[in-house]
Formats: C-alpha cells, structure tokens, sequence
C-alpha cells in the first residue's frame, strides 16, 4: 500500500480513479484510491509481482512532481504473518548494550 501528500504541483487535480496503466505493464493491479485525513492526503492500495517492480513503479510516480512524498508498506497476508512468528523461534538476537 502506498500513501501520499500532493505537492501544490497536484493540489486541484483530484483522480476519481488513479492512473492504472503503469501497474498494469509492471505485472501489478490497483485496488483503488481512498483520500485521508492525516498525514497523507491518500491511500493506493496495490499488488506487484515483486518489490523490484513496486520500487520502479513508484519511483516513477513520485518523479512526476505531483506528490510532495510518496511513502510504501508492504502488507503482509495473515499465513505469511504466522510463518514469520515461527521463523522468529529460531533467529537469535540480543539488542545492543543489553546484557550477556
């Protein structure tokens, strides 16, 4: 999913629909666009092939100059959720300055 704030390069040009196409030819799809309050003025939900394909896309998208920021979080389903808890089991780590 990605969030964004217009620039005032972008301000007044508010999509019914946001731009597919270029998605689209990455492998991906678009879920719609949903404007926000907050700290970003709207939200892109997505699916791309990889995160190779998501950091093309948007850094095309946010060398247009009609976002001030263009900010990305990779979602993670419910199963792929539960075999990074069971993966944690067996990955060790003490947190620096923390005791021996």
């Amino acid at each position: 999913m990605s969030a964004s704030t217009r620039s005032s390069r972008g301000r007044g040009c508010a999509p019914a629909r946001p731009e597919t196409a270029g998605c689209r030819r990455a492998g991906g799809k678009l879920h719609g666009y949903w404007y926000a309050f907050g700290d970003a003025d709207g939200y892109v939900p997505g699916e791309l092939p990889d995160d190779v394909a998501a950091a093309s896309t948007l850094t095309k998208v946010a060398a247009s100059g009609v976002f001030a920021s263009v900010s990305t979080t990779k979602l993670l389903t419910v199963e792929e959720m539960l075999v990074a808890l069971r993966g944690a089991r067996d990955v060790e780590y003490r947190a620096p300055g923390a005791a021996s």
